[in-house]
């Protein structure tokens, strides 16, 4: 295959091996954020209230103000 594709071997093997290390990353986010949507189940239900309570007073604490440089949309 890397002979079709036209090029060495090695970086062929690479591009296979870093293919698989972002599929194996995902992962491993996905498990993470799973891992914490269950922590914050548990803590709102010994709350008494729902996890989008608990989101919502979190993200109340955060300033009004605009996006910063990095994170406005760009007109194309």
């Amino acid at each position: 295959m890397a002979e079709q594709e036209g090029i060495f071997m090695n970086p062929f093997m690479l591009l296979g091996a870093a293919d698989k290390a972002v599929a194996f990353d995902a992962n491993l986010q996905r498990a993470y954020l799973r891992t914490r949507a269950r922590r914050a189940e548990a803590r709102a239900a010994d709350e008494g209230t729902s996890a989008e309570v608990l989101l919502r007073a979190l993200l109340d604490r955060a300033p009004d103000m605009p996006p910063g440089p990095d994170d406005q949309v760009l007109d194309s």
